[in-house]
């Protein structure tokens, strides 16, 4: 049983909704940056990240192929976990990134708003990570229910400082930040895929007796 239920937690079938958001991505980088001709004009920070994020998808493809062959204890259950977390949320951020990515391009420094786009899409991750952890039982900590209370409060916070990034970061062009309310909706959607990797996490600790 617990075998099945790490399998359940390795394949958390993110992946076909990823090879094709990131697919999509991908164009959004590589096209902008053909045509400006100016990618010397690529800060280190944003080099890193897509480096960082193209990592993350090999990864979750590996994980998932690979989702057969499972080693039956807890740290390869929250590895698996830590997975499909990073594939979820780095999605998102990607999308929102090609707000950020275009702004350099034109030389528009644009590392500020980065950050506050990482940071928003963290706290989100972070309010649905104690909203699931206290709603499956998982750690002896968020077993009180307050923590499901402080993580919806998180997880709103972080849609209403992306929303509020819509409406203020600067505008190329008129439809400049629809990247960003883009991501906003693949936000609401990572936050749906990641429910079955940590509903199956809860019954392996339950089954397991940690």
């Amino acid at each position: 049983m617990s075998t099945e239920i790490l399998k359940n937690i390795k394949l958390a079938y993110i992946t076909p909704f990823s090879i094709v958001i990131n697919i999509l991505i991908l164009i959004f980088y590589i096209v902008p940056f053909f045509v400006s001709g100016n990618g010397d004009a690529l800060p280190l920070y944003l080099i890193v990240f897509i480096v960082f994020w193209l990592t993350c998808v090999v990864v979750s493809l590996i994980q998932e192929k690979r989702y057969r062959k499972v080693k039956v204890s807890k740290i390869s259950a929250i590895r698996y976990l830590i997975t499909n977390i990073l594939c979820a949320y780095v999605i998102p951020l990607a999308v929102s990134t090609i707000y950020v990515f275009a702004s350099e391009l034109m030389n528009i420094h644009a590392f500020d708003i980065w950050l506050s786009l990482v940071m928003s899409t963290f706290l989100s991750w972070l309010g649905m990570h104690m909203i699931l952890f206290s709603e499956f039982q998982i750690g002896v900590l968020f077993k009180n229910r307050i923590f499901k209370l402080l993580g919806l409060l998180l997880v709103i916070g972080g849609f209403i400082y992306v929303a509020y990034l819509g409406f203020y970061v600067p505008m190329y062009d008129e439809e400049s930040n629809k990247f960003i309310w883009i991501s906003l909706i693949i936000l609401i959607a990572s936050h749906a895929y990641m429910i079955r990797p940590y509903f199956n996490l809860g019954l392996f600790l339950e089954e397991s007796g940690t």
